[in-house]
């Protein structure tokens, strides 16, 4: 400071931050710790001065008293109960997580926020905050949907009430009206637009129960809903991942999506089924896009190997056996849904 070297605002902050960690440090790591802080403080940028600290605690702290402070971080884990704004429709939850917590979340939401294709191809316009609140929902939507490791009990499962007449006109392309309302947990009373209800009725851990306009429960003729785990296993292997167009979502992360919806008769069966990962399933519910199953390739990729189809070979020969791919063709031309199925575009 004397010298010129450093501006008096950054030697001073320099020297508190260095007070400060000092106590925690091994005592003969103090004299290294100090020509850090001399270097970041003729560096002038006090963003930095601030910054270094954790790095420098975890390099020279002494061990008994990071353990200490990661028990002690651990012990005041935390997450609160939502609060929910009634206006924008937006729940409100704070978070706090010892090092070991926030290294296993962040290491788990990483690769889950990388930006994805939208709905037309073009780059994600979602906020990086957005697709890192997607990716902690994929995460949970994962975690409840494997039996195997997670006990499917109802305490994890969201239940919502519908009413069967407004499924009806939704599904008939009349305008939408009604709502879902959850049930059964500490979320109880929440309502969801239909559109919403619709797109989360795919999922396995989601309980629609339809209801009629007194609310008495409406048993429907097709009594399978949800995949099995064997159909799921067997569409993983057929689509590979997201069969939205230029997704690159890996299988795992994927829902089962019926092309014809289960409540406009839809049969739960692979020839009625792709995976959609949950960004691109509630494009394809919002704007109503109707996929189908095809053998023929698609413009920018080579044929593959599963099924036959007739053809010409290389050398000129008529009804030649050439191996081809069943794969999912979307129309991305919103309300396809609808005119596929003969009603009215909403």
């Amino acid at each position: 400071m004397l010298t010129g070297q450093a501006s008096v605002a950054a030697a001073t902050l320099a020297h508190a931050e260095m007070r400060r960690l000092a106590p925690d440090l091994q005592p003969d790591t103090l004299d290294t710790v100090w020509d850090v802080y001399a270097d970041y403080a003729c560096g002038g940028d006090v963003r930095d001065i601030r910054a270094i600290r954790p790095e420098l605690y975890a390099r020279f702290g002494r061990p008994d008293r990071l353990d200490d402070r990661d028990q002690r971080a651990r012990a005041h884990r935390a997450f609160s109960t939502g609060t929910p704004d009634p206006v924008d429709g937006l729940t409100e939850y704070r978070l706090r997580l010892d090092p070991a917590g926030a290294a296993i979340v962040e290491a788990a939401l990483d690769p889950l926020t990388k930006p994805v294709p939208g709905p037309d191809g073009e780059a994600d316009t979602r906020a990086y905050v957005t697709r890192r609140a997607d990716a902690l929902l994929d995460l949970v939507s994962r975690a409840v949907r494997a039996g195997d490791t997670v006990p499917a009990q109802p305490g994890t499962q969201l239940s919502l009430v519908v009413k069967l007449a407004d499924l009806q006109t939704s599904s008939a392309g009349g305008q939408p009206s009604g709502c879902g309302q959850a049930i059964g947990g500490v979320d109880a009373g929440r309502y969801l637009a239909l559109a919403t209800t619709r797109t989360l009725s795919c999922g396995a851990d989601i309980a629609p129960i339809v209801v009629d306009e007194a609310g008495n429960p409406v048993l429907i003729g097709r009594t399978k809903r949800l995949f099995t785990r064997a159909q799921i296993r067997a569409l993983h292997t057929r689509d590979g991942g997201c069969s939205y167009p230029r997704c690159s979502k890996p299988a795992g992360w994927t829902d089962a999506h019926h092309l014809i919806h289960w409540i406009d008769g839809g049969p739960t069966e692979i020839s009625n089924a792709a995976l959609l990962c949950s960004y691109h399933h509630h494009i394809v519910h919002t704007r109503r896009l109707t996929g189908h199953l095809t053998t023929t390739p698609p413009p920018d990729s080579e044929k593959d190997c599963v099924g036959t189809e007739n053809g010409v070979d290389a050398d000129g020969d008529v009804g030649a056996v050439h191996p081809v791919r069943v794969r999912v063709e979307w129309d991305l031309t919103p309300g396809s849904y609808d005119r596929a199925l003969g009603q009215p575009t909403r």
